[in-house]
């Protein structure tokens, strides 16, 4: 039996087994396996569209993609449920392919910036869930991201949905299949990419951090020595 037999064998009990335990067959999220990370990154200079790593890249080193990416520039990342589904897949998956990522991980301890503004928490900005914010972080409140594109006039997904990666994968169709079926338009496509470039605002504060002037001042611990010197310091003046 070849190793793609094998997998579609285990995929099919796997399915089986979640729809009798739960009626769908949308897998826990630990289950799940990365096979593509794209990204997109808006700078002051440029805007930017790729996928990490190569077509043969294995998740273990896409996941390490992705975090070195965080390690290295420290961006704010903006998801659509994100903190309801990517990120929770990916923390699972990094746990299992051992990969470090001590910048994402960060809550202060190390950087004091991060102990109010942090990737973890879900009322911080540095990740930003759209779709959780817009429903005022009420579940009955959210919609899709298929939904809301096509409520702005851009293409949703476009005969092709996460759903369908699964098949894509096993029919060598990662590349070609997902990639040219996301945007199976060119027009479609480069209008798109030419209104999120061109309609989006961006704003910069220059100045001190006025988050800094809330954030309470750390104090510095005095250890137990420069106590009893100071105690010893007192007595003697006071004996002279």
């Amino acid at each position: 039996m070849s190793t793609h037999q094998g997998a579609c064998q285990v995929a099919k009990a796997m399915y089986s087994a979640r729809r009798q335990d739960s009626g769908s067959d949308f897998l826990p999220l630990e289950q799940h396996k990365v096979v593509a990370i794209s990204c997109v990154l808006r700078s002051r200079e440029q805007l930017k569209v790729w996928s990490l790593g190569e077509l043969d890249s294995g998740e273990a080193e896409l996941i390490t993609r992705f975090f070195d990416g965080i390690e290295k520039y420290t961006p704010d990342l903006v998801s659509w449920n994100g903190g309801g589904f990517d990120l929770p897949v990916l923390h699972y998956r990094a746990l299992k392919a051992s990969v470090q990522a001590p910048r994402y991980w960060e809550t202060g301890d190390e950087d004091q910036s991060f102990r109010w503004n942090n990737y973890l928490s879900r009322f911080h900005w540095r990740h930003l869930d759209l779709m959780d914010v817009l429903s005022g972080f009420q579940v009955r409140g959210r919609a899709s991201l298929a939904d809301m594109a096509l409520l702005l006039g851009l293409p949703g997904k476009l005969g092709f949905s996460g759903a369908q990666v699964w098949e894509a994968v096993l029919d060598g169709q990662l590349a070609s299949g997902v990639e040219l079926t996301l945007f199976d338009d060119p027009l479609l496509g480069n209008s798109a990419l030419d209104r999120l470039a061109n309609a989006a605002h961006q704003l910069v504060i220059e100045g001190p951090s006025y988050r800094a002037k809330l954030s309470p001042k750390r104090i510095r611990p005095v250890s137990t020595l420069q106590v009893s010197m100071r105690k010893k310091l007192r007595l003697r003046h006071k004996f002279l």
